[in-house]
């Protein structure tokens, strides 16, 4: 391992966070990585700090980002090459990576090309539904579990093509306890669900907004995500990030009216 790539203990938490703190948008799941526990973290020394980081986290996928020695970094992070179930990163460096390890001739399932979308709360802009009478944007409690559920299940199934299993539909129960689950009201009725993939004291990243079809086509959507972010706002969150497919240009232009742009493109290589 060369001198200057180390790998990271609890006591390198600090540096770290202040590399992905000054790199907040593409890093979104490197933090959520540390947070989580179990992963194996390589960081690049620089003169001022933190220069580039890369871990393979407990799902055994690796992902990166620096601005050099992404071969030292990807192999340095590596707790077991047998597991590696996908690299993630910005484009150029994922493809680094893959060389690095040798991986070039693993099969792929699936290549996931995203755009991150991201905003500072303080430049939000909240869409005009939000001032009509009878809507409301609140966190969801426990009573609207049942529908959310249900809407969980439909969401799967249009999205991703598949009924989810017991341990993703716990993470809906998860997500409310956690105050991460949203809804908003027309005249007493829930119109549409948010959720927020993970929170920090000052970022927050969007999972998604989902309504059934009939509900659609009346910005139900983006004035949930908007209205629970004002409210992240009062909390004391300062910006908001979201990863979406890069051809999805329905959530594309849906979040672009309240603030959202285009920050960095992510791509993820996941092997059978």
């Amino acid at each position: 391992m060369p001198d200057d790539v180390a790998i990271l203990t609890p006591d390198d938490e600090p540096a770290l966070l202040a590399y992905l703190d000054a790199h907040p948008d593409p890093t979104m799941f490197v933090r959520f990585a540390w947070y989580a526990g179990g992963a194996r973290f390589a960081a690049l020394r620089g003169e001022a700090g933190i220069a580039g980081v890369a871990t393979q986290n407990k799902n055994g996928a690796v992902l990166v980002h620096s601005a050099s020695q992404i071969p030292e970094l990807a192999r340095a992070c590596l707790h077991d090459r047998d597991r590696v179930t996908g690299v993630g990163g910005p484009h150029e460096e994922v493809r680094e990576a893959i060389v690095a390890l040798g991986l070039e001739d693993r099969k792929v399932q699936r290549e996931g090309r995203e755009v991150i979308m991201a905003l500072e709360l303080d430049k939000l802009v909240l869409p005009d539904l939000l001032s009509q009478p009878g809507i409301i944007v609140r966190r969801a409690t426990s009573t609207d579990l049942p529908l959310l559920k249900e809407w969980r299940i439909r969401y799967y199934n249009e999205v991703f093509r598949f009924t989810p299993d017991a341990e993703l539909m716990s993470e809906v129960e998860g997500a409310q306890r956690a105050g991460r689950l949203w809804v908003l009201e027309d005249e007493g009725q829930i119109v549409n669900t948010a959720a927020w993939y993970a929170v920090y004291p000052r970022l927050v990243q969007v999972e998604y907004a989902y309504s059934p079809a009939e509900l659609r086509s009346k910005h139900y959507g983006r004035s949930a995500v908007a209205g629970g972010l004002a409210v992240m706002r009062e909390e004391g969150v300062r910006r908001g990030v979201f990863h979406t497919g890069e051809k999805n240009m329905a959530v594309q232009i849906g979040i672009d009216p309240i603030g959202f742009k285009i920050t960095h493109r992510h791509l993820f290589i996941q092997f059978s």
